[in-house]
């Protein structure tokens, strides 16, 4: 598992927004049950 994945699931979460440029780059975290429910440019 890693470090990100771990620290997010610790803290109860299981549905997430994230902040990057890279979305596609975030789909392994569906294997850790965690679902991201968009992402949000930072440029």
């Amino acid at each position: 598992m890693t470090v990100s994945a771990q620290i997010i699931l610790d803290l109860g979460l299981k549905r997430i927004t994230v902040l990057t440029d890279h979305p596609t780059e975030l789909v392994g975290m569906a294997g850790y049950g965690i679902e991201i429910a968009g992402h949000i440019p930072l440029f």
